[in-house]
């Protein structure tokens, strides 16, 4: 049985892996003020950078690569990544993008009952130090090729 899944995606260039993983990791200061109502610290910079405090992080999966190359190439093992990485590259042409070294996914919950859930609910592209990220819209891949 083939599944359909769906996922607002992030590609973009980071001077370095430690600039990229420490703009999607966790605040660890979030957890420690989690029972605080009056807290206004984001779970990540990635999710600050979207105008939101939290995001489940269940729902997520990051990639960085030192080398260059196709998608396809660069996040060899990431999931679906051969069902995602044609229409990431063609969208990569239209932007005129040809630096990228990094990704954000996250998946959308796509309940029984027809309602959708986004991770971000306006999500947009953002500049921040060390990095570029370009939000290219929401994905449609299938397991169908998945083994």
């Amino acid at each position: 049985m083939t599944r359909e899944y769906q996922a607002q995606f992030w590609i973009g260039a980071f001077d370095s892996e430690d600039a990229f993983y420490e703009f999607v990791s966790e605040n660890s200061e979030y957890w420690s003020q989690a029972n605080d109502d009056d807290s206004k610290t984001p779970l990540s910079h990635f999710i600050k950078s979207q105008g939101q405090s939290w995001y489940d992080h269940d729902f997520m999966e990051v990639g960085f690569s030192n080398e260059r190359g196709s998608v396809l190439g660069m996040f060899q093992g990431h999931s679906y990544v051969e069902q995602w990485s044609p229409m990431v590259e063609e969208q990569l042409r239209t932007i005129g993008l040809d630096a990228a070294n990094a990704f954000i996914m996250l998946g959308i919950d796509n309940q029984p009952n027809g309602q959708r859930y986004k991770q971000v609910t306006a999500p947009a592209s953002v500049t921040v130090a060390g990095g570029d990220l370009r939000y290219l819209g929401e994905l449609t891949y299938s397991d169908s090729d998945a083994g």
